[in-house]
């Protein structure tokens, strides 16, 4: 897999998508759409899905996005009168380096930012506390969540993904979520 890459932008609100995560979108502005559109089209179906710093903003530009996002795959697609519904998944961690295009649609080149692969006794050790910690917080902060749920902290196979999985499902505010992103 080469560390450039090429690809149109989806802008989102109030969230950060991780690796390793899927995540519904409706996609109703234009040019987000057409955004879909292009990277459903490209037969592998990627797409760089990059938070919005203000989430008023609803014709953003290179300005208004943060400069990681995460190269996502478009995994389904359910088409409405005007809006789309998709669901992604979060494949690796990218830095955009270059705005190609803003119309129809945002289009920039990226470059993969690999996540630490640490994998000490120390790292194994805090791993297990954090998924005994997690397990903790979800029955005292959702005791109704499905066993999905508690199954995910279970099964993450390594740090990174256990991170991210946390940091989705305990509602972290955009900016620590970012932050989480990009360090």
């Amino acid at each position: 897999m080469s560390d450039k890459m090429r690809l149109p932008i989806l802008p989102i609100k109030n969230t950060v998508l991780f690796p390793y995560i899927h995540m519904p979108f409706s996609v109703g502005r234009q040019a987000s759409v057409h955004a879909v559109e292009a990277a459903l089209a490209s037969g592998d179906k990627e797409i760089l899905v990059v938070c919005q710093r203000e989430s008023a903003e609803e014709t953003p530009d290179k300005d208004d996005l943060y400069p990681v996002g995460v190269k996502a795959v478009i995994k389904k697609v359910l088409r409405t009168d005007d809006v789309l519904q998709i669901i992604v998944l979060g494949r690796d961690r990218v830095r955009i380096d270059e705005f190609h295009q803003t119309e129809p649609h945002i289009e920039a080149q990226a470059t993969l930012l690999p996540l630490p692969t640490d994998s000490s006794d120390e790292v194994e050790a805090l791993q297990r506390e954090l998924v005994e910690l997690g397990l903790k917080a979800l029955s005292l902060t959702q005791p109704q969540a499905p066993p999905e749920v508690s199954r995910t902290f279970l099964t993450a196979d390594n740090p990174m993904q256990l991170a991210f999985t946390l940091a989705t499902n305990f509602g972290m505010d955009v900016e620590k979520q970012q932050a989480l992103l990009e360090a």
